[in-house]
């Protein structure tokens, strides 16, 4: 790592000499993984339900009175 910040050689180049793909597909890749396992759930699994759910709107959101003394 010293020799990065030395040379400055730029994270870029580190990557693609390393043959490595941004992070955001590693994450992307994980979450599609878990999806899949997700699926293949039976649908009375607790992490399916929580998962295929979703929050339902009650209107608008109150926001609470300021008080004076």
């Amino acid at each position: 790592m010293f020799l990065v910040r030395e040379h400055h050689i730029k994270t870029k180049v580190c990557m693609e000499k390393m043959n490595l793909k941004p992070i955001e597909t590693y994450i992307t890749i994980r979450q599609l993984r878990f999806l899949m396992r997700i699926a293949e759930m039976p649908e009375n699994r607790l992490t399916r339900q929580v998962v295929n759910s979703q929050a339902v709107s009650q209107g608008k959101c109150s926001r609470g009175q300021q008080t004076t003394k």
